[in-house]
C-alpha cells in the first residue's frame, strides 16, 4: 500500500505573521480580561519633572480561583504596557492598590524626571518628552478586548456592578498648543470606557519665564519685608537714644 507523501512546501511568511497576530490578540484578551482601572493625575514642571499619582489595577473576579492573584498579575501586565519605566524610577513610591475590589499598584510621583515616561517606541505607553521649548505627550490605550471578554463573563465589584474606568489628567508647564482631550487652562483630561480605545495627544510650551518671574517677585517681597524690619528697628533705637539724651540734658 502506497502512502502519499505529505506536502513539504514551506509555510508562507504572511501566514505565519497572521497566525502570530491572531495569537497575540488572543493573549491580550486573556491577560486583560476583567475590568480595568487606569487613572493618572500628573503635573509637569518646567524643570522636566513630574508630580502626581498613577493607579493601574484590575477588578478581582470572585468566580475564579485565586482571583486576587490573577488580578494582580493582569495589572502587572497592564503596567508593563502603559507605564513600563515608572516602577523604580527616581521620586516614585509604589504601594499596593486594593480599593473597590481592585488589585494593582498606586504610584506616587514626587519631582520624578521625565525619563520615567520615555517613549519605548511601542505606540501604546504613556510617553512624555521634552523637545526644545515644548513638552509632547502621546499614548494609546486600547482595552476593547478586555471589554468584549468582560461582556461575555461579567465581573462584579463590591457594589455588584461591572465597572472600569480610564482617565488621564495632565497639567502642563505652559500654554497648551494642541490636544485631543478636554482642556481647562493648562490642564487636559482624557476619559473613556473599556469599549472604546483612546489616543492621547498634546503639546505645550514650557513657560520657564513665569517661574523665574515668580521667583524674582518672591525675592523682592522678602527683601522689602526685611528692609521694613530694619527701618523699624533703627527708628526705635534712635528714639531711645534721643530720649536718654533729653533726660541727661534736663538733669
Amino acid at each position: 500500500m502506497n502512502i502519499p507523501a505529505r506536502d513539504a512546501r514551506p509555510v508562507p511568511l504572511w501566514s505565519m505573521r497572521r497566525f502570530a497576530t491572531t495569537v497575540g490578540a488572543a493573549l491580550l484578551i486573556l491577560v486583560l480580561a476583567g475590568c480595568v482601572r487606569f487613572q493618572a493625575e500628573l503635573t509637569i514642571s518646567a524643570d522636566d519633572t513630574v508630580t502626581g499619582e498613577v493607579v493601574v489595577a484590575v477588578l478581582v473576579n470572585d468566580d475564579a480561583e485565586d482571583g486576587e492573584r490573577e488580578a494582580s498579575e493582569r495589572a502587572a501586565e497592564l503596567e508593563a504596557s502603559l507605564v513600563p519605566s515608572l516602577s523604580g524610577a527616581v521620586g516614585v513610591t509604589r504601594e499596593e492598590y486594593t480599593e473597590d475590589d481592585y488589585r494593582g499598584s498606586r504610584f506616587t510621583l514626587d519631582a520624578t524626571p521625565l525619563a520615567a515616561f520615555a517613549d519605548p517606541g511601542t505606540g501604546e505607553a504613556l510617553a512624555i518628552v521634552r523637545s526644545g521649548d515644548r513638552v509632547v505627550l502621546t499614548g494609546a490605550i486600547d482595552l476593547t478586548g478586555a471589554s468584549e471578554e468582560s461582556a461575555e463573563q461579567p465581573v462584579a465589584g463590591a457594589d455588584g456592578e461591572s465597572s472600569g474606568d480610564i482617565s488621564v489628567q495632565v497639567t502642563f508647564p505652559g500654554e497648551v498648543l494642541s490636544h485631543n482631550g478636554e482642556q481647562n487652562g493648562r490642564t487636559v483630561v482624557w476619559t473613556t470606557e473599556l469599549d472604546r480605545p483612546i489616543t492621547l495627544e498634546a503639546e505645550s510650551e514650557v513657560d520657564e519665564g513665569r517661574d523665574l518671574t515668580l521667583l524674582w517677585v518672591g525675592m523682592i517681597v522678602m527683601a522689602m519685608v526685611a528692609l521694613a524690619i530694619v527701618i523699624v528697628v533703627v527708628s526705635r533705637r534712635r528714639r531711645r537714644v534721643s530720649g536718654v539724651e533729653s533726660q541727661q540734658a534736663e538733669a
